[in-house]
């Protein structure tokens, strides 16, 4: 597993694809396996890195942030899945001007209760294109905590997960896939950086 070293720290993680992709997307989730079935779906043209859990989402807020400067990504996707959807959101809420678009997969899976789910002060107005995913037959608790997401961040869009379990299928993992490239490109304004965005297929990502 590849390390960097970041003021003096090792910081650990998972690189999926090419490191000379010039799309930098990062993937939090506190369980190192997560994301395997959909990071081996990404394009070619983007570099995937799954950064390994080290504390609470604000800790992995500022790893991310860290990791980002010490690997020279003047900017940069994130996707977070439960508690890193929530460092997913308070990165971009640390640095608007580095983050270029959030996906976020049930950002209130495990918590206590709505106010408590987020910082909501820290987030309001954050304008960051930002894809929220809810699992079909989500609990009342994400529902609600997705709805005040929606409410309050203007640059936010509801994205249904039809057929959702754990660990993701190749089926779920190629629509999720699908779903959070298409919100990525749109970042860009409706262009990638390089033209050639586009789906691995299986053949490739078996590789």
């Amino acid at each position: 597993m590849p390390r960097v070293n970041v003021d003096g720290r090792s910081m650990e993680y998972t690189e999926y694809g090419l490191h000379t992709g010039p799309v930098p997307l990062i993937l939090l989730a506190e369980a190192s396996e997560w994301w395997k079935p959909l990071a081996k779906l990404m394009p070619w043209d983007y570099f995937v890195a799954d950064l390994t859990w080290t504390g609470d989402p604000d800790q992995v807020a500022h790893d991310t942030l860290d990791f980002a400067r010490a690997m020279k990504m003047p900017w940069l996707h994130v996707a977070g899945y439960g508690a890193g959807a929530r460092a997913a959101l308070l990165a971009a809420a640390a640095a608007p001007d580095r983050v270029r678009s959030l996906s976020l997969i049930a950002p209130a899976e495990g918590v206590a209760s709505v106010e408590r789910a987020l910082p909501w002060q820290r987030l309001a107005g954050l304008a960051t294109p930002t894809l929220i995913l809810e699992p079909e037959g989500a609990s009342d608790m994400i529902k609600a905590v997705d709805d005040r997401l929606l409410e309050s961040l203007p640059n936010s869009q509801p994205h249904l997960v039809l057929d959702w379990q754990l660990p993701m299928n190749a089926d779920l993992a190629r629509r999720v896939a699908a779903t959070m490239v298409t919100h990525m490109v749109n970042a860009y304004r409706g262009t990638s950086p390089t033209g050639v965005t586009v789906l691995r297929t299986d053949a490739e990502s078996a590789r």
